[in-house]
């Protein structure tokens, strides 16, 4: 495979953007008549950018934490995935899932956002060429989350001096290191200096 793939249908960056109902953890809100600094701004500037070439296969990250909640679990299904099994207890119980269940879909945007928080710091962004996803079991309320990440695969491009694509598998994990997602994701890496 060449590393010269399209842009076709992952999400790179942080897909949870400023939305203001996932993603925010326990962090204190602040009163209306301060500005909160954009958290992304301070990470960015903190981390130390990662190119192709620091990249190697068998390299590890880690990062987390993002406690699922039971409203954010129901707010995010409302919007985004409104089955039964995710926004009601009743026909949770009921359903395979055998209980209140956060979306796969809510899970896998948590990782999204614990992935732009890791030392994963890639020169131009988290940008997906595509990618397998599964969820073994189902998060509930209460889950901490966490991820770790292992390069699996480095892929220059022969076309593109500039860039190559990184085959990543990225495992989600709660609080008692039980798989709740297995990710993995190509993802697109600019080299530092062509050549």
């Amino acid at each position: 495979m060449d590393a010269d793939g399209g842009f076709g249908g992952s999400v790179g960056g942080d897909a949870l953007g400023d939305c203001g109902m996932v993603g925010r953890g326990r962090r204190k809100r602040l009163p209306h008549h301060k500005k909160e600094q954009p958290r992304r701004n301070l990470l960015s500037m903190a981390k130390q950018k990662v190119y192709l070439e620091d990249l190697h296969v068998g390299q590890k990250f880690s990062a987390g934490s993002y406690e699922m909640t039971e409203q954010r679990m129901k707010e995010f299904a409302a919007e985004f995935d409104p089955q039964p099994f995710h926004l009601e207890e009743e026909a949770g119980a009921r359903s395979i899932l055998k209980g209140l269940a956060a979306s796969g879909w809510h899970t896998a945007a948590a990782t999204m956002r614990m992935l732009v928080e890791s030392d994963l710091a890639l020169s131009e962004g988290i940008v997906g060429v595509g990618g397998e996803i599964s969820w073994p079991r189902p998060t509930r309320a209460g889950d901490v989350l966490r991820i770790e990440c292992e390069v699996l695969e480095i892929l220059p491009s022969r076309s593109k001096p500039m860039q190559g694509i990184a085959r990543i598998r990225t495992t989600t994990l709660n609080q008692n290191n039980e798989v709740a997602q297995l990710f993995t994701s190509s993802v697109v890496v600019f080299r530092r200096n062509p050549g």
